[in-house]
């Protein structure tokens, strides 16, 4: 080593710690970096360690970058580690709020140390999905500990700032690691780091001015868990039948008719906005105003999920999705033209695939069904679709063209029914007060999931507007936490 790097002041390495999901291009970001610190000359090393696959399969990164060019160790190799130390890691980045606070929860933040770039936005667990209510992890509680934990943390919603960009979120946060100025690697390094991986070079690099933007506008930025007042999310104008509410409930409404727009069409949209203008009027005249609208928003939310459920129609929409296939292909590190291969692994069940027949034919296809249950065979058909083939592509698109038949499902017509029911319910709760109505609207929060756990939670649900309900209307002083203890037993039973 030179005389300029002796023992006692030989400068240590610079430890990264990347979390992200598959998908999310974790691998192509640790890559941009290692390729970054080589051009600057920089000694560097990577190792990836797999995780469980517990949403779309979160995978850690971890880097080690020596701050002193291999010129200025005039021939010596520095030993550099293969994992991670709590309380020795210089810099977390997550692509994912959670991410962000796993690497908290396991002490490789230390606030004489740690820097943590993170993207607030979610992409919820298996286990939040359908879980009791509660189990949803919060932004902003994992906010508030990196603000507690860490010695310096850059956060937002880089998933937004990278769709208005037209990149990727990792693009995104390669652009805050360069802004934060945490390693001696020039800007340039960086984009010449993606321009040599050659996969879809001119959105990365966009993304990468955007948020190293980003970060010169907000060097130390920890966002609220929902918008300012006044402000609206990105969504359509819901139309002159909110006149007089906020901004960001607007904003919550139109979001919602977008996405029912998006997974049937505007008639199903048109058709949500009936039902939350009828809901908002009766909301405004209790005095809702001076609880800002609390049920207009619980029931624009529950309603918007519950009129989209998942069905074998939408699961094709979203897998041949053109922002899907560059992902993979991205995370893949597949060149432009580089044939990629994609094969999707599909098992829907009897009930799955009678959900979007017309009842006259589903009936058969489930006695068939339960009569294979009988005898032991497990029901449901193994498929495995390449998408990547013409044919196969051509199978998923089909699929996902058969939106003109879900109205004429049992199904369709079944949630129908059971979703008007509980708008019924919630205006005859008005009567009774405020509270009550917000407890018979937080019941839709046990319409869930798939199989096993929706049956549950669907009769449990029933259960309630049969039995609980009735017998808080009747009563002569009307007790919302009647409804509230029977909501969360059943959440907890049916989880």
């Amino acid at each position: 080593m030179s005389a300029a790097l002796t023992r006692s002041r030989a400068p240590r390495p610079i430890a990264i710690l990347i979390g992200a999901l598959g998908g999310q291009g974790g691998g192509v970001l640790a890559d941009w970096i290692v390729r970054a610190a080589e051009i600057a000359d920089l000694p560097v090393q990577s190792t990836s360690v797999p995780g469980v696959a517990q949403r779309t399969g979160a995978t850690t990164y971890y880097l080690e970058v020596f701050p002193a060019t291999r010129a200025e160790l005039a021939g010596a190799e520095p030993v550099l580690a293969l994992y991670p130390c709590p309380g020795q890691v210089d810099m977390v980045v997550a692509t994912e709020a959670v991410e962000a606070g796993r690497a908290i929860e396991n002490a490789f933040v230390s606030p004489d140390r740690t820097l943590v770039i993170f993207s607030t936005h979610r992409v919820y667990a298996i286990g939040e999905k359908v879980g009791p209510e509660g189990t949803v992890r919060d932004s902003a509680h994992i906010a508030k500990a990196a603000e507690t934990f860490a010695r310096r943390v850059i956060a937002g919603d880089l998933q937004q700032v990278a769709d208005q960009s037209g990149s990727i979120v990792n693009a995104v946060l390669l652009g805050l690691i360069a802004a934060s100025k945490m390693l001696p690697v020039p800007l340039s390094a960086f984009e010449q780091a993606v321009s040599e991986a050659g996969v879809a070079v001119d959105s990365n690099l966009r993304g990468l001015a955007a948020g190293f933007a980003f970060a010169g506008a907000k060097p130390d930025m920890m966002p609220e868990a929902r918008p300012a007042a006044g402000t609206a999310p990105p969504g359509r104008d819901p139309g002159p039948a909110f006149a007089g509410a906020p901004e960001d409930l607007k904003g919550l409404i139109g979001l919602g008719a977008d996405r029912l727009a998006a997974y049937q069409d505007e008639a199903y949209a048109a058709r949500y906005l009936e039902h939350l203008a009828a809901i908002f009027a009766a909301d405004r005249n209790a005095g809702g105003a001076a609880r800002d609208f609390a049920l207009s928003r619980t029931v624009a939310r529950r309603l918007a999920r519950w009129m989209a459920y998942e069905d074998v129609i939408r699961v094709a929409a979203l897998k041949t999705r053109a922002a899907r296939h560059a992902a993979i292909g991205a995370e893949a590190g597949a060149a432009p033209g580089e044939p990629l291969r994609v094969i999707e692994y599909l098992r829907p069940g009897a009930e799955e695939v009678a959900s979007m027949l017309p009842p006259v034919l589903a009936r058969p296809l489930l006695r068939r069904a339960a009569g294979r249950r009988s005898r032991d065979r497990a029901p449901g058909l193994a498929l495995k679709i390449r998408s990547h083939t013409v044919t196969g592509f051509a199978a998923l698109r089909l699929l996902a063209s058969l939106r003109w038949l879900r109205p004429y499902s049992g199904r369709f017509g079944e949630e129908r029914a059971l979703y008007g029911r509980w708008l019924e319910a919630i205006h005859s709760a008005l009567g009774a007060g405020y509270d009550v109505a917000l407890e018979v609207a937080a019941c839709a929060a046990l319409i869930r999931g798939y199989g096993a756990v929706h049956a549950r939670g669907r009769a449990a649900f029933e259960s309630i507007l049969d039995s609980e309900l009735p017998a808080v209307l009747a009563a002569g002083a009307p007790d919302p936490a009647v409804l509230r203890q029977a909501r969360l037993a059943a959440l907890g039973r049916c989880g």
